[in-house]
């Protein structure tokens, strides 16, 4: 059973690795970053609501006590999350923002701690150190004098990391009580709600005549959206959350990869170390 949640947890790992390249894709069709992002959850809700609809309606429906779930995971998880760390990235660079985003791991393992007792193994924080210097060395791809390391950015880029490590938290939190699945789907409504307080009105609708920009859009809406959160939360029932988010991470490494094979982006040496550092801390948080 372990096996299988790691798997998932690899699985979406990679999936998210996709929504870069489709994010510079749309970037280069003109859009604004919080346009991708009120996109991505947009187009998210509406996918993951239509599967969901194919299984039952009344798999849709909730109670007060969910919907007030839905709000809390869509407000801070999805609509915070995207909010904090593009206002990192248009302050302190992508770099930056992205390297910080990924301590959403360590928040979650000092969460997970008093919510769940869930034991610190020193295997765990081994894993989780490794594993975020190699993020470091494949961000930063040998070149340092990139960061910006502006006081504002930094406080953004952590507090995107800080409400992204509460999303399996509080996902964990409604295991046996609500369809989770349910819950995440609504999750992306509320979180493009809050984006969309960020975006132009006008050029969204123009930017919806363009097909290319339609088609993109779904794909960020279904693959490192609907499909990723989908297979994280199945990673959640059958490893600790801890776990799940460290072999998450691999979609660091597998954005490089992509980037070096369909955007003919360069993989330095240092990429290369924080590629294979990446996989070692993953494999060591197999162990119990």
């Amino acid at each position: 059973m372990e096996k299988k949640g790691c798997f998932f947890a690899l699985l979406a790992g990679m999936t998210w690795a996709t929504m870069g390249g489709l994010g510079v894709v749309l970037g280069g069709l003109g859009l604004t970053p919080y346009e991708i992002a009120f996109n991505r959850l947009f187009f998210g809700f509406l996918l993951t609501a239509i599967f969901l609809c194919k299984k039952g309606k009344e798999k849709l429906k909730v109670d007060k006590k969910g919907f007030i779930y839905i709000l809390i995971i869509g407000i801070i998880t999805q609509g915070c999350t995207n909010i904090f760390y593009f206002s990192a990235v248009n302050i302190s660079g992508s770099i930056v923002a992205t390297l910080l985003i990924c301590t959403g791991p360590l928040f979650t393992m000092i969460f997970s701690s008093f919510i769940f007792k869930e034991k610190l193994t020193k295997f765990n924080l081994i894993s989780l150190a490794i594993t975020m210097v190699g993020c470091l060395f494949v961000i930063v791809n040998g070149d340092i004098k990139k960061m910006n390391f502006d006081v504002a950015g930094i406080g953004f880029g952590l507090l995107s990391g800080l409400t992204y490590g509460l999303f399996p938290i509080l996902s964990k939190k409604l295991e046996g009580k609500y369809d989770s699945e349910v819950i995440i789907s609504y999750a992306f409504g509320v979180g493009a709600v809050v984006v969309f307080l960020f975006c132009d009105f006008d050029s969204l609708i123009l930017e919806y005549s363009n097909t290319n920009i339609v088609a993109i859009s779904l794909l960020l809406g279904l693959l490192p959206t609907g499909i990723a959160f989908f297979l994280f939360l199945k990673s959640m029932n059958y490893i600790p959350v801890v776990k799940a988010s460290i072999i998450s991470l691999v979609e660091i490494p597998t954005t490089a990869i992509i980037g070096m094979l369909y955007l003919n982006e360069v993989v330095t040496l240092s990429g290369g170390i924080g590629i294979f550092l990446v996989l070692g801390g993953i494999w060591i948080s197999k162990f119990k």
